[in-house]
């Protein structure tokens, strides 16, 4: 938990709209945002669309968003990785968004990917999800993006789905 990463991508399925009541789409979510946790989703801040990253760091709250506006069926391959140096947000494999802070991983094990409780929905589908107990480099993440190929596990690797009709 003092390091990691998550990388995947979202393809969205519906145009960047308005939501009603809810001003986000949720693809990632770990723990209780708002509370202990952590999010990724594409938000509309009201002017722009943005893939944003969310944090809570005790009493501290972190936005690093990047203005991005999506294309039905057009994959958005994001990644969020976290040390004791901050933390940076990656969207197709370039860096966007960084803050020094601390993140302090939720207490609770649980995550769903399109899903946040009580919220919006990702209404997307999803590829290629490789969560690390190591921070990547940007290095590293760039290169995994520019190859087109599906994230690969290696040692560093503590989950991988790459959603091809298997569970192996």
């Amino acid at each position: 938990p003092q390091e990691g990463t998550v990388e995947f991508t979202i393809i969205p399925q519906v145009g960047p709209v308005i939501p009603e009541d809810d001003p986000a789409y949720n693809d990632f979510t770990w723990g209780a945002p708002g509370t202990n946790g952590f999010l990724l989703r594409r938000f509309y801040d009201g002017t722009n669309w943005q893939v944003q990253a969310e944090y809570y760091t005790g009493s501290d709250k972190v936005d690093l968003n990047y203005t991005h506006s999506w294309v039905v069926g057009e994959g958005i391959t994001v990644a969020f990785r976290w040390s004791s140096s901050g933390c940076a947000w990656l969207v197709n494999g370039e860096p966007r968004a960084s803050d020094a802070r601390t993140f302090e991983p939720p207490t609770t094990t649980e995550a769903y990917i399109g899903y946040r409780p009580f919220f919006r929905q990702g209404n997307a589908l999803y590829d290629d999800l490789r969560i690390s107990n190591i921070a990547r480099s940007d290095d590293e993440i760039a290169e995994a993006y520019a190859s087109g190929e599906p994230l690969s596990a290696d040692q560093y690797t503590t989950y991988l789905m790459d959603f091809d009709n298997n569970l192996k």
